[in-house]
């Protein structure tokens, strides 16, 4: 599996879409970062979230230290494997359950949740007091 132009490009969403999630800039993203002991300008930061070929600083930003990568992956708290576009799981230890099963993660939580959800036994099945429109158990 090649680490191609387009999973280039899905990093860089990814990172944009992880930050915006928390509600960052790049000035507040560094700030946090460097209180981790990780020092990424917020100028880089922001190249390294250009998607755009044509951008003059695209080229700049192809490739990131194995140390940003890891710093990312923990600040964010999602998997090196995601961040790469190697898996469409955020959890590394969803990553093998969503595999095999095809879950995404808000269906492998609600799961793990209906687990600690008392469930009442209607006949031969127990249905869980806590049904989410997009996972229905019974």
């Amino acid at each position: 599996m090649l680490y191609d132009e387009a999973r280039i490009a899905l990093t860089k969403e990814r990172l944009e879409d992880l930050r915006k999630e928390k509600k960052l800039s790049f000035e507040q993203l560094s700030k946090q970062l460097a209180e981790r002991g990780v020092n990424i300008s917020h100028t880089n930061l922001k190249n390294y979230e250009i998607n755009d070929p044509v951008h003059p600083l695209y080229g700049r930003t192809r490739s990131m230290s194995i140390e940003c990568l890891a710093a990312f992956a923990d600040f964010y708290d999602v998997s090196m494997e995601y961040l790469l576009g190697l898996s469409n799981s955020r959890k590394k230890e969803y990553h093998d359950i969503s595999e095999q099963l095809g879950l995404c993660d808000k269906a492998i939580d609600e799961l793990i949740q209906c687990k600690k959800t008392p469930a009442v036994r209607k006949g031969n099945n127990y249905m869980f007091l806590k049904i989410r429109p997009f996972l229905m158990i019974f």
